[in-house]
């Protein structure tokens, strides 16, 4: 299928209009887009801003998960004991601990009892204990090696078998390092690089705690991998590890730009080609979905050569794509494109990032954020007519269930009401040494704390961390000025908070792509 889209309310801006290719430091500084600059009569603000959002197109929280052990095992004979132990222990990679087991036996009952762990994970074991004629208890010792990693509490059991039957207890078992630690369980101390990539500019995670991530690939065509929970490529997706897609319509021409996971479990991958913009829908296993689009892709053709730097799975339905210069279309969940979503409302000539509202609006980040409702229309509730400016550029932004927090120069964050009203500035990190920060992606933490991923500038590009603490303030203990840098010849493109709460920052190093890990 190939359509036709016209950009949509391209704002001038001269020869800029294509955005940072490689790393942020080729975005240059300059005002943010102002509610003037856009014709469109300003009404009282007071007569525009509506009620609180209603929560038509909320996702419900997840819950934290937790693994279970399944099925537990069975007890068998009639045990003339029974067995206490603590509900739940956490302990650090390359350490041991000691789980103190506990027996009561019936009156007249003194037989020998056996205890060991079942279902640990991958690199913690634990070796059986006996619990002779006469004693209560004794001390069961848990090792992990420093390479492993057990993020959520998991469901283990204790099995005590002695010759009149057996009992079972469960214990919830976490192996975690202290926040900040590199993930030693993750390629080499934390860190994954791989040459087919010259940057990794978009990153995802599937139900199972594997990454799919994707970005420029050598091959020239639309390429997402997906990595296993150790950094490596999964054999079972695509051909080793990797699908790609070639597009007849370019042939050795084609770009991915970013993937997501859609409502149903899908994989997103959106690209583009010269002057066509490509979004294709996978199985899980990385095959196209014949029945999205034509044969599993759409094509769009805007006539300019783009930068599409969101991909967002819409609610109730339908998917939102923009980006550089200045362009935004839907499309609903075929596929298709959705004629209906207006093309009369201008967007910002740079768009960088964009959220789904509670009320179902979309809140597109760039040289403003602008609001647009489903049908592509100013929502004139949020700020000046749909629109809100800001102080430099808006790389990133995230939303909470009562606010809107944007990154940018500087690494600094802007905190706004789901109206768009402003409520705060977070200054820039400084980490010292002339180089200065560049926020590309920010999260808040369940700890109320911010993380940022992004670049750090000076005579090179470096990747890192910045962290703030819940009242913006640079979280000192992090790093200097708040802030950790890896690596340079390179840059941080897209981070992700992972279910467990592990933090994945993607991009570039030393034209290779780039994936570290470290623990929240």
């Amino acid at each position: 299928m190939r359509l036709l889209f016209l950009v949509l309310g391209l704002v001038a801006c001269g020869s800029g209009c294509g955005g940072p290719t490689s790393t942020p430091s080729s975005v240059p500084d300059g005002p943010g887009l102002q509610p003037d600059d856009i014709a469109i009569p300003r009404p009282d603000p007071a007569a525009t801003m509506t009620p609180p959002p209603e929560t038509a197109c909320s996702l419900s929280a997840e819950p934290v998960p937790t693994r279970i052990a399944e099925p537990p095992p069975i007890d068998t004979g009639d045990a003339l004991f029974d067995v206490a132990a603590p509900e739940s222990v956490s302990m650090l990679p390359g350490s041991q601990i000691e789980v103190v087991v506990e027996v009561t036996r019936d009156e007249g009952a003194d037989e020998p009892i056996l205890v060991g762990l079942t279902d640990l994970e991958a690199g913690v074991i634990s070796d059986p204990i006996l619990i002779a004629s006469g004693q209560t208890s004794a001390a069961m010792t848990i090792t992990a090696s420093a390479e492993s990693a057990v993020p959520i509490p998991e469901q283990v059991w204790i099995r005590a078998e002695a010759a009149s039957g057996t009992r079972s207890r469960a214990l919830m078992l976490s192996v975690r390092a202290p926040f900040g630690t590199d993930d030693s369980s993750f390629g080499d101390v934390g860190s994954v690089t791989y040459t087919h990539f010259g940057t990794a500019r978009s990153i995802a995670e599937q139900p199972d705690g594997k990454l799919l991530v994707t970005g420029s690939d050598d091959s020239h065509e639309l390429t997402v991998c997906r990595l296993l929970l150790d950094g490596g490529k999964d054999p079972t997706f695509g051909d080793s590890g990797c699908a790609r897609i070639e597009l007849a319509i370019a042939p050795d021409e084609g770009s991915a730009w970013k993937v997501a996971i859609d409502h149903d479990g899908s994989i997103l991958l959106l690209g583009r080609a010269i002057g066509f913009v490509v979004l294709a829908k996978l199985t899980e296993s990385g095959a196209l979905r014949p029945e999205f689009g034509d044969a599993g892709i759409t094509i769009i053709d805007l006539g300019v050569q783009t930068e599409p730097r969101v991909l967002l799975p819409l609610l109730p339905s339908g998917y939102l794509i923009a980006g550089m210069p200045g362009f935004a279309i839907k499309l609903d969940a075929s596929g298709a494109v959705d004629t209906s979503f207006a093309t009369t409302s201008p967007v910002p000539s740079r768009v960088y990032d964009a959220v789904q509202l509670p009320n179902c609006s979309v809140v597109l980040s760039g040289t403003a954020l602008v609001a647009l409702d489903l049908n592509g229309n100013r929502d004139l509730g949020f700020g000046y007519n749909g629109t809100v400016s800001l102080p430099s550029y808006g790389f990133g932004i995230t939303e909470t269930e009562t606010n809107l927090y944007v990154t940018g120069p500087g690494m600094v964050v802007e905190s706004f009401g789901l109206t768009g009203e402003h409520l705060s500035t977070f200054p820039a990190l400084d980490p010292g040494s002339g180089k200065v920060a560049q926020g590309t992606e920010v999260e808040q933490l369940p700890d109320g704390r911010f993380i940022i991923g992004g670049s750090f500038e000076a005579e090179t590009v470096c990747v890192g961390f910045g962290l703030r603490n819940p009242n913006g303030s640079a979280d000192l203990s992090f790093g200097p000025g708040g802030t950790r840098i890896y690596y340079c010849d390179g840059g941080g493109f897209d981070l992700l908070v992972q279910r467990d709460g592990r933090f994945v920052l993607a991009g570039a190093y030393s034209a290779q792509s780039m994936f570290i890990r470290i623990w929240n």
